[in-house]
C-alpha cells in the first residue's frame, strides 16, 4: 500500500491486479488488519474487499484445524494408507504418526513375546530374534528345547495380529535377513535359510561376522579376519548360493533401504549405491575403499546441515534414516515445515539410531489402533 500511496492517481488503476499476485493467505492476519483494514481506497473498492475477505477466510480455516480435537487414528485409517513405521524398542509396539510427529503406542496390537533384538520383514509379515524375558509353558508351543534357546525365532502376522514361535537350528542366533522370498538365519560364520519349513545349511562365510544385509541377489556380511587385523565384507550369491570375499578399507558402515527397492551404505557422512559399488570389485577383482567407491557416491551437497546426521538425499527427494529404514514423508497431509522434526525421537533420553535393526515399515490392520476394551 505504500507504493500505491507514494503516487495514488498513476498508480491506484493497478491496485486489484497487483492484489491478485499477492498470496495475502501467506500474510499473518494481524498484519492483514493492521494494514488494510484502516485504509479507505482499499476497503471502498469491492474486488479488494472480496481478496481480503478471501484471504481472512483461510486464516480462518487454518485457526480451526489447529485447535480441534484430533480423532483417534483407528478412526482416521485408511486401507489405502495403512503402511507404517513401527519400533519395537520397548515392549508396547509403537508406530511414528505423520499427522502428530510423534511416536504413539499401538493398543490392539499383541505384544511380542520378550524383548526384540532385531527383527526384518516384509509388508505383511515381522520376523524378529526375541530375548524371551517372561516364562512359557512349553506345551503351550513347542517342545521344551525350543524355549531353551537364548534368542528365540517369532514371527509375526500383521494381517491375524498373531505371535508364532518357529523351531532354530542354532542355540545363538544373533542376525536375521529376508531376501527373494526366504528367510536366513545368522550365528557368526555360519547361516541357514528356510525352506518349506525346514532349516537348510548355507555355505559358512570365511570370516566371522557382526552384521549381515540383504538387498538384490546379495547377503553383504561384515567382520572381521580371525588376526583382527583385517575388515572383510563378504557378498552371498542367493541363487549361485556361494561367498565372494572382499577386503573392506572403510569405516564401519551402515546399510539402509527403501521398502526394498533401493539400498545405500552410510559411511560417516557419505552415501554409496553399495550394490553397484560391490559387483564392480568382484568383476574386477577391487578393494572397497575410497577410490573404488568414489564413483558410486551419491551427492548429498542440499542436505541442511543440521539434518545432515538423520537424512539422505535420493532421487532429489529428503529421505529420512530410521534405524536400517529409508523414510520418504508425505508431507500432503501435515505441515512440511515441522514434519518429521520428532521421527528418531521416541523419548527425551531415547533415540532411534541410523542402523538400529528394531525399526520396520508393514501393513497394519485397523484392530492394532484401537484399545483393547
Amino acid at each position: 500500500m505504500d507504493w500505491i500511496n507514494f503516487d495514488v492517481i498513476a498508480r491506484e488503476p493497478f491496485l486489484v491486479d497487483i492484489l491478485k499476485l499477492v498470496y495475502l493467505h501467506f500474510v499473518p492476519a494481524a498484519v492483514l488488519r493492521q494494514s488494510l483494514y484502516n485504509d479507505d481506497k482499499f476497503m471502498k473498492n469491492k474486488q479488494c474487499l472480496d481478496i481480503y475477505i478471501d484471504a481472512l477466510h483461510c486464516h480462518a480455516i487454518e485457526e480451526v484445524k489447529a485447535t480441534r480435537p484430533r480423532r483417534p487414528r483407528y478412526q482416521r485409517y485408511s486401507a489405502k494408507e495403512n503402511k507404517f513405521l513401527v519400533t519395537f524398542r520397548y515392549r508396547m509396539p509403537m508406530y511414528y504418526e505423520h499427522e502428530e510427529d510423534k511416536w504413539l503406542p499401538l493398543p490392539g496390537c499383541k505384544y511380542p513375546p520378550g524383548q526384540i533384538k532385531k527383527c526384518t520383514s516384509t509388508l505383511t509379515t515381522i520376523y524378529a530374534l526375541v530375548k524371551t524375558t517372561d516364562p512359557y509353558d512349553p506345551s503351550e508351543y513347542y517342545a521344551a528345547e525350543v524355549l531353551a534357546h537364548r534368542n528365540q525365532l517369532w514371527e509375526y502376522s500383521c494381517q491375524s495380529n498373531e505371535w508364532k514361535l518357529y523351531v532354530l537350528p542354532t542355540n545363538e542366533p544373533d542376525d536375521l535377513v529376508y531376501l527373494q522370498g526366504t528367510l536366513y538365519v545368522m550365528e557368526n560364520k555360519r547361516m541357514w535359510k528356510m525352506e518349506t519349513d525346514q532349516w537348510k545349511n548355507c555355505e559358512s562365510c570365511a570370516h566371522n561376522c557382526t552384521t549381515s544385509f540383504a538387498f538384490g541377489k546379495y547377503i553383504i556380511r561384515f567382520g572381521a579376519s580371525n588376526s583382527k587385523k583385517t575388515f572383510y565384507c563378504s557378498l552371498y550369491d542367493v541363487n549361485k548360493m556361494t561367498y565372494t570375499q572382499i577386503v573392506y578399507k572403510m569405516p564401519k558402515p551402515v546399510i539402509v533401504q527403501k521398502a526394498g527397492v533401493q539400498s545405500v551404505m552410510m559411511i560417516d557422512g557419505s552415501v554409496y549405491n553399495w550394490h553397484k559399488w560391490a559387483k564392480y570389485c568382484i568383476s574386477n577383482n577391487e578393494i572397497m575403499d575410497s577410490t573404488s567407491g568414489a564413483a558410486f557416491l551419491i551427492p548429498q551437497d542440499d542436505i541442511p546441515l543440521q539434518q545432515s546426521n538423520r537424512t539422505i538425499l535420493l532421487k532429489d527427494k529428503l529421505h529420512y534414516v530410521v534405524g536400517q529404514t529409508v523414510f520418504l514423508p508425505n508431507t500432503e497431509h501435515c505441515n512440511s515445515a515441522s514434519v518429521c522434526r520428532n521421527i528418531t525421537n521416541l523419548k527425551k533420553k531415547h533415540k532411534i539410531l541410523p542402523g538400529d535393526k528394531n525399526i520396520v515399515f508393514v501393513s497394519l490392520v485397523r484392530e492394532c489402533f484401537r484399545p483393547i476394551d
